[in-house]
């Protein structure tokens, strides 16, 4: 009996967490406290993930896959291997051309790229990897898309954030379009930071009682939220100020914006709302 997406996926997750930790490390990339548990914390609810947006990116990538022979897809910093699953937002939108997609998939460390290869197998995706910094290097062209998941809010430097979307520019064809999402800071936000870290851990420790995973990995929930702390523990990133600092970024680079929705997603981590910009953007000259 073949195995479906949410048993690969389950599989993979822990995988991922055993083994993935040692490959961050021979990458030498400072990021082994991020992959290596970053499935788990998907499937678990406790980070969002493009399946957050998933309508949105259908959408998009839909139209992008529908004018395209072979359409070229390229995603840009992947964090893990979800985008490859079968049920992912990219594979549904292929439906009957999922078999034509030719995907390229990058980021800096070698854990994800190696299992999304595994996940592209399964799904019958004709997919390769791309191990860079793609500040600097993205060395790709001629794409009809580039998708990435909340991937420029990674990166708290503006310098960083412009280098990535010119990356995204060039690698594009006249007309392919850079789908991605970004944070953006909500309205009202909690008036005091007190007690969040014991809040946060407490959600975690709940949401990991309630799934497969104690029974599969035999940690305790507290086990379990020391990886969570460690994991966010140095991590660095920035949420947009507002959508207007999103879109002066954008603009930049050249970008045409063709289209920019708002998506409000529950954090069960925190009990929080969390303001989200959905992105469509152009190549045009």
């Amino acid at each position: 009996m073949a195995e479906n997406a949410d048993s690969l996926d389950s599989r993979l997750s822990v995988d991922v967490l055993r083994h993935g930790r040692r490959i961050c490390e021979q990458t030498g990339v400072d990021c082994a406290n991020y992959h290596y548990l970053r499935p788990i914390l998907r499937r678990l609810g406790i980070v969002t993930s493009a399946y957050s947006h998933s309508d949105f990116y259908q959408d998009a990538l839909h139209e992008a896959i529908a004018s395209a022979n072979q359409p070229r897809i390229a995603i840009s910093g992947t964090a893990d291997y979800a985008w490859l699953l079968e049920n992912s937002p990219l594979v549904t939108a292929a439906g009957s051309n999922a078999s034509n997609l030719e995907v390229v998939v990058s980021d800096v460390c070698a854990t994800p790229l190696r299992y999304s290869l595994i996940a592209a197998d399964k799904s019958a995706i004709n997919a390769s990897i791309l191990q860079t910094d793609i500040r600097t290097d993205f060395s790709l062209e001629n794409q009809d898309a580039v998708i990435a998941d909340a991937f420029l809010t990674q990166f708290p430097n503006r310098d960083d954030r412009l280098s990535i979307l010119d990356q995204w520019k060039r690698s594009l064809r006249l007309g392919g379009l850079a789908i991605t999402t970004a944070q953006v800071q909500a309205e009202s936000t909690p008036a005091t930071k007190s007690g969040v870290g014991k809040i946060h851990s407490q959600n975690v420790g709940a949401l990991y009682e309630q799934s497969e995973y104690p029974e599969i990995l035999g940690f305790s929930a507290s086990g379990f939220t020391n990886l969570v702390s460690k994991h966010t523990t140095g991590r660095t990133s920035r949420i947009y100020a507002n959508e207007e600092e999103l879109m002066d970024e954008v603009t930049e680079i050249g970008f045409t914006v063709v289209d920019v929705q708002q998506r409000i997603v529950h954090y069960p981590a925190l009990d929080r709302i969390l303001s989200y910009r959905e992105v469509v953007l152009r190549k045009d000259s």
